[in-house]
């Protein structure tokens, strides 16, 4: 069974989410965006320019699954993970005048073994 897509909305956008799971900051205002470092969670980070960062800890084939989608795309990136995984889909609506809003996609393993 794929992950779980989750889609979040806020008007003035995300500035700050956090990894439910610990805490750990995923955007950050202090840095400008995107941390730094992710917690060992995130699987997969798309970001709101549609490039996929993915973890340190997360080895293997992974980059090249995402390579052969399209990393925007919650469903498509859901296929790639099991039901252990939420993909949160973080959406700014657009203002209108041509603004068509901005979204990011976090993949978050949330695996109470680790």
């Amino acid at each position: 069974m794929p992950a779980f897509i989750v889609s979040l909305s806020r008007t003035d956008g995300f500035q700050t989410f956090f990894c439910p799971h610990c805490a750990a900051p995923i955007l950050d205002p202090e840095v400008g965006g995107m941390a730094d470092e992710f917690c060992t969670h995130v699987k997969v980070f798309v970001d709101w320019v549609c490039e996929p960062n993915i973890p340190d800890v997360n080895t293997g084939d992974l980059a090249d699954k995402l390579d052969e989608i399209d990393p925007t795309d919650p469903a498509e990136l859901s296929k790639l993970f099991e039901q252990d995984t939420v993909i949160f889909e973080l959406v700014r609506p657009g203002g209108g005048g041509g603004d068509d809003g901005d979204t990011c996609l976090v993949a978050i393993g949330v695996d109470d073994s680790d």
